[in-house]
């Protein structure tokens, strides 16, 4: 598994390390060898080594320690100078309201995140295009109260719906575009405007890569997106490469009647890449201007 750029969580650090520096192997009993090969990574979750003076993890939180070195073994605090500290695997984040929460993995062949979203509700959670979880992730999940649906935006993000759906007897949530060939059963079809809970308001994206890709709107204000609708860089937001396109003038026509359709909009979570949390419309607004 491609695991996400490091993040600070809770008081359990993960270290992570450069392959020139050192190699860990993945056992609970971790020794920190040196080595000379090339390319970084990211220790795995089970990989966890508490920090020299570190006040450890919280009530709840395993971590391993690095045992005593020896003739082949550098201890941590010998080359303290070479780590930085990092979370576990795509920690599950508090969004820009409270009742939203997002956990993401990093893509490396695109250079950009893969994000997920749930929205809690007292009626029952919406879980938005779930990726795999981590185990803190999907204790976190279970906390929150778990999954009572799963909306799909289109038939590449389909992920970890199964094991939601098992797990919790969520209801999933397919475009109603891809019915015929979609690969999961979904116990209801969304198309355009329709109230898929209420406060959330599904739209029909044309021209993208899948027939009628979801877009959903909650509370007139968030919009959460799938493929057509992303952001490669923080602070903008584009459309999917031309070559993915299926018709780039429908993909533009389908933002501008987003854009008519929410006035008040402001953040925009996609489903790849940067999020935006505040002058979303302003940056729909740009994306069509430059035809991006």
């Amino acid at each position: 598994m491609t695991h996400g750029p490091s993040r600070q969580l809770h008081d359990c650090p993960v270290l992570e390390r450069t392959k020139h520096d050192v190699s860990v192997p993945p056992s609970s009993q971790l020794d920190v060898r040196v080595n000379d090969t090339a390319s970084s990574q990211l220790l795995l979750p089970h990989d966890v080594v508490t920090l020299p003076g570190h006040a450890g993890p919280r009530s709840g939180q395993v971590c391993a320690r690095a045992p005593a070195p020896t003739d082949s073994t550098t201890s941590v605090s010998a080359h303290r100078t070479r780590y930085r500290v990092a979370s576990s695997a795509h920690p599950m984040k508090s969004l820009h309201r409270s009742d939203l929460f997002g956990w993401s993995r990093f893509d490396e062949a695109r250079d950009l995140d893969f994000n997920s979203v749930v929205w809690v509700r007292p009626e029952g959670n919406v879980v938005f295009d779930p990726l795999e979880l981590s185990p803190h992730d999907a204790a976190h999940l279970t906390k929150l109260g778990g999954a009572a649906a799963v909306v799909l935006t289109n038939s590449e993000h389909v992920r970890a719906a199964a094991a939601l759906q098992a797990a919790f007897g969520a209801r999933v949530y397919g475009p109603r575009g891809e019915r015929e060939k979609f690969p999961l059963a979904c116990d209801r079809w969304l198309s355009h405007g329709e109230e898929v809970v209420p406060g959330l308001e599904s739209f029909e994206l044309d021209g993208s890569k899948t027939p009628g890709e979801l877009a959903l709107l909650l509370d007139g204000t968030t919009l959460i997106t799938g493929d057509l609708i992303r952001a490669q860089r923080a602070g903008r937001l584009n459309l999917l490469p031309d070559a993915k396109l299926k018709d780039k003038a429908k993909a533009l026509a389908s933002v501008k009647a987003l854009l008519e359709a929410a006035p008040k909009l402001d953040a925009v979570l996609v489903g790849d890449g940067w999020p935006v949390f505040r002058d979303g419309r302003a940056r729909l607004l740009e994306l069509v201007a430059q035809g991006a």
